[in-house]
């Protein structure tokens, strides 16, 4: 006599589908799905600038003027989610810190890629 569970076939079947998709998108150079926007932030305000890469193997990085952002230079600074790049406090003297253009860079073991210009400023 023989049983069937079809329920745990269907589950070994979609676990085994996923980790075959898991690889093969482990295996594509970065893309953007999300790239950061220019803002104009109000004394005071924290904000945060959204990267979203795929595939999770990316690695993100931020530059600030065309320099990597180091943890040296990451005060007032905070990386949220892996890659999305958040500005605690947007207030003097640090307003100058903070004002510039931010972008955001993927790499892996395919490629490196930038984001487009993302430009900080204060209002008024």
């Amino acid at each position: 006599m023989q049983v069937s569970f079809p329920v745990i076939s269907q589950f070994a079947s979609n676990f085994q589908l996923s980790l075959i998709l898991s690889c093969v998108l482990d295996l594509l150079p970065p893309r953007f799905l999300v790239e950061p926007q220019s803002v104009i932030a109000r004394p005071g305000s924290s904000l945060v600038l959204y990267c979203t890469v795929e595939p999770e193997a990316t690695t993100v990085r931020w530059m600030v003027n065309g320099s990597y952002l180091t943890s040296q230079k990451r005060r007032g600074f905070e990386i949220r989610d892996g890659s999305n790049l958040r500005i605690m406090s947007f207030n003097q003297p640090d307003t100058l810190l903070h004002e510039g253009l931010y972008q955001c860079v993927a790499s892996n073991s395919l490629g490196t890629i930038v984001s487009r210009e993302s430009r900080v400023e204060a209002a008024g």
